[in-house]
């Protein structure tokens, strides 16, 4: 029977909280399980993605840069200077410009959205 059809009852009998997401430890402690520990670490994993991204100085080009590294496209916690790593945009695989020379970043590299 549901809590608020007995609330014309003088005692109210409650159904057990591990039935509605929550866990009560042997000493009695009532916690929440908000999901198993795998989806947490992925969600956990995600955010900081979101919010501790790269800082680099020269664009985000090459593979020094752990957001690329990743397979992922700057986010809004990356601290980098002239992205060209941002959703949509490919660079060429060697991760230098035309010239070569990895730190130059003059902005002709071969970036297409």
């Amino acid at each position: 029977m549901k809590v608020w059809q007995q609330a014309g009852n003088a005692t109210v009998t409650y159904p057990p909280v591990e039935e509605y997401g929550w866990s009560v430890a042997d000493s009695g402690d009532i916690s929440i399980m908000w999901d198993t520990a795998g989806h947490t670490a992925s969600v956990q994993q995600h955010v900081d993605s979101l919010l501790k991204g790269c800082t680099c100085k020269t664009g985000c080009q090459r593979q020094q840069c752990k957001c690329r590294k990743a397979n992922k496209a700057c986010g809004p916690g990356c601290k980098c200077q002239n992205c060209h790593n941002t959703p949509g945009a490919t660079i060429a695989a060697t991760g230098t410009d035309s010239e070569g020379d990895p730190d130059d970043v003059s902005g002709d590299d071969d970036i297409t959205a």
